[in-house]
């Protein structure tokens, strides 16, 4: 009666909540990895994968980070489920913020002719010399050798 519904269609809604969960996760983590889930995983790896359209979104916001997206998404055991879903996603959401921010600059580096400091502000970063450090660190080249040799 507190949901309005009974309780054969609240448990019928989250059988079908819980397939949806899986059929979306299949899809990004692997038919192996989600059949090994357990339910609480497969609800970390549907918030994660918000996280990640999130991300995808939002990567030019230089306030974005792993703390910022777990009050976004609402969820005080954020961390916890970063740390589970770890294995699966191959890294931990702050290197993935910088690898979206980075292949978004590699874009903007072949395509355009921005400076670097403009195509820093684009795509996140605070900073030229942080937004350098870390496209070295990535990609092996400073991003005005990688923008030489992608115009080759």
């Amino acid at each position: 009666k507190k949901f309005g519904i009974s309780p054969l269609q609240y448990k019928e809604k989250v059988r079908k909540e819980e397939a949806r969960m899986r059929e979306v996760a299949f899809f990004d983590f692997g038919h192996e990895s989600v059949l090994r889930m357990s339910k609480e995983q497969a609800e970390c790896a549907m918030m994660l994968l918000e996280a990640k359209k999130y991300i995808e979104e939002n990567y030019e916001d230089s306030n974005l980070e792993v703390s910022t997206l777990a009050q976004i998404l609402e969820n005080k055991n954020y961390a916890h489920a970063a740390y589970l879903l770890q294995p699966e996603i191959k890294q931990m959401l702050k290197n993935y913020i910088s690898d979206v921010r980075i292949e978004k600059c590699k874009t903007l580096l072949t395509q355009t002719d921005f400076t670097i400091a403009e195509i820093a502000q684009q795509c996140g970063f605070s900073g030229v010399s942080g937004f350098c450090r870390t496209f070295k660190e990535i990609t092996d080249t400073s991003p005005s050798e990688f923008r030489i040799i992608s115009k080759k």
